[in-house]
């Protein structure tokens, strides 16, 4: 049983969306959108590169962007011209607060809303930055790994070993 990211959630032109999973959903959505758009996707970064240099199949097909600190991102964002565009979380570069992160949750929504270009935020766990954009983002995905009981099956949340302790859901902050 493999549990994926919804195909829309990835395709959905001119919205700004935030994928929370697993490293293998990540990749799965972030080769998904490499290939279906066209020109080639920008993608932005911090200093932790964890996503990116894991898309060894399709990292040739997108422009990368390592931003210094939270006003280059912003900036970044501002200048990009492509349809599709993929930021990697990293939460050294929200670390002015709240306020940064609304500047930059209204950055990737004015940029897929007024230039209709795709904006997908990519994390691998939640954290307090992300709740604050997932109250704002037009869509947001959160997946888990599924647990595994004892006799190694798959089973619903409440049975076996979490193969990914202290993970929480975005209920759990709210």
């Amino acid at each position: 049983m493999h549990a994926s990211i919804p195909f829309a959630y990835i395709t959905e032109r001119a919205s700004f969306t935030l994928l929370i999973a697993p490293l293998d959903q990540i990749l799965a959505a972030a080769t998904l959108a490499f290939r279906r758009n066209t020109p080639p996707v920008r993608y932005l970064a911090g200093e932790e590169v964890g996503i990116f240099s894991r898309l060894i199949s399709v990292h040739h097909q997108a422009t990368f962007r390592h931003a210094k600190d939270g006003r280059h991102l912003l900036a970044l964002i501002e200048e990009a011209d492509r349809a599709c565009l993929c930021i990697e979380h990293d939460p050294a570069l929200f670390g002015d607060g709240p306020a940064f992160v609304e500047r930059f949750v209204f950055a990737c929504r004015d940029r897929a809303h007024e230039e209709g270009t795709t904006v997908l935020l990519l994390a691998m766990e939640a954290d307090p930055v992300l709740l604050q954009v997932f109250q704002e983002a037009d869509r947001a995905y959160y997946g888990t790994r599924l647990y595994r009981s004892k006799r190694n099956t798959l089973r619903g949340r409440m049975v076996g070993e979490d193969l990914m302790p202290g993970q929480q859901t975005l209920e759990a902050f709210r």
